[in-house]
């Protein structure tokens, strides 16, 4: 009877830490780049998310100690938190350097800012993303057209360790995206219509495996531009969007635990309302061979609205990946970065932060909070 009595007790303290494990998961912060150009004098804003009503309140301002031009590709993402939350990086394209911050148990503490003469970014901005140890960080260059890695030091400081131009050739480098098992990096080169992939040395170092194509289907009569980026959680597809008005279809493909890419495929996305621009999508946990995800679709005025397109993402037969919904954004201007916040979505609209709570297989009603400080392009959350 004591054995019976402490097996169900060890299956309540297994469910409970499932639960808590779960629980932990849903991201309660977003942090933005505020992307101040007016002022000369970036920063990025914290704000604490509520989940019950959508709405954020500002936490923190970090001051960056540099300058932003306001620029920059849309929905690029130059804000991150490392995976251990140690660290937030913030990209001020205006001084071409990286401003380095403790994480939320270090009360943001300024580190420094960071640059190098083969990493810059400028008016087209660029990405940032850490390594799943949280001991690189790696960013995409508009400027120099390459991909720099950085190692991440224990006080949360930099060092420049090496730059990789893309054996597919030099682009504005947007996308990027580290694989679960943290053994592979891609980038986007979204005017030559590929991904690079990379082999992730154990020094955080990249070994470049060459290119894969996404701009020789029939569908491209316009143009294809893959765009940013999101790779399932069982690490056994990638979404990726497609970065033109003209067409409204996503790319999806399968890829395996060292990052070679197969399959590549093209899913329209037409809908109703019929959202236009989809750039940068985001996909929930895989179950059974399948996904939900997120497209954001930038729009391009108002003949072209935007908003989050819901999608299914089917990993063992990609050609059956198919639209569920789509969600117009109340806002006009043009749309960014996205961000999942369990059971919300976070989109950015300018200076504008957009929650929408997932309602199945839709989204359910808007709420937005202004974010004060800037005109953010992008949003890290945790």
């Amino acid at each position: 009877m004591k054995k019976l009595i402490f097996v169900l007790m060890l299956i309540v303290l297994m469910l409970i830490g499932t639960t808590m494990l779960q629980a932990a998961k849903n991201p309660t912060h977003v942090i933005t780049n505020d992307h101040n150009s007016n002022s000369g004098k970036n920063t990025a804003t914290v704000f604490k998310f509520n989940s019950k009503t959508g709405a954020l309140k500002q936490a923190a301002v970090l001051k960056t100690g540099g300058t932003d031009l306001n620029g920059g590709f849309i929905a690029t993402h130059d804000v991150e938190i490392t995976p251990n939350q140690a660290c937030v990086y913030v990209l001020d394209d205006g001084s071409n350097d990286i401003a380095a911050f403790t994480g939320p148990k270090g009360k943001y503490k300024k580190v420094g800012n960071y640059t190098s003469l083969n990493s810059l970014w400028e008016s087209y901005g660029g990405s940032l993303v850490s390594s799943v140890d949280s001991k690189t960080l790696y960013s995409a260059n508009s400027e120099s057209m390459n991909i720099s890695a950085w190692t991440i030091n224990s006080d949360c400081s930099l060092t420049h360790l090496s730059d990789y131009t893309p054996s597919g050739g030099a682009d504005y480098y947007d996308g990027l995206a580290v694989s679960p098992n943290g053994r592979y990096l891609l980038t986007s080169a979204t005017d030559y219509g590929f991904l690079e992939m990379f082999t992730i040395n154990n020094d955080g170092s990249l070994t470049d495996q060459g290119p894969y194509y996404f701009n020789n289907f029939p569908q491209c009569s316009l143009g294809c531009y893959p765009a940013e980026m999101a790779i399932t959680s069982d690490g056994n597809a990638i979404a990726i969007g497609n970065s033109t008005v003209g067409q409204n279809s996503m790319f999806v493909a399968n890829v395996d635990s060292s990052g070679n890419i197969s399959n590549q495929t093209v899913i329209a996305l037409t809908s109703s309302p019929q959202l236009t621009n989809p750039v940068l999508p985001i996909v929930r946990p895989s179950k059974g061979g399948s996904a939900v995800g997120y497209m954001s679709m930038l729009g391009y005025g108002p003949s072209y609205p935007g908003g989050i397109t819901v999608f299914s993402l089917n990993e063992t037969n990609l050609g059956q990946s198919k639209v569920l919904s789509a969600t117009q954004n109340s806002e006009s201007q043009l749309l960014g970065d996205i961000a999942s916040m369990g059971t919300w979505v976070i989109q950015v609209a300018g200076n504008v932060l957009c929650a929408f709570p997932i309602q199945g297989s839709t989204l359910g009603k808007q709420v937005n909070t202004t974010d004060s400080r800037g005109s953010a392009i992008s949003i890290t959350v945790f």
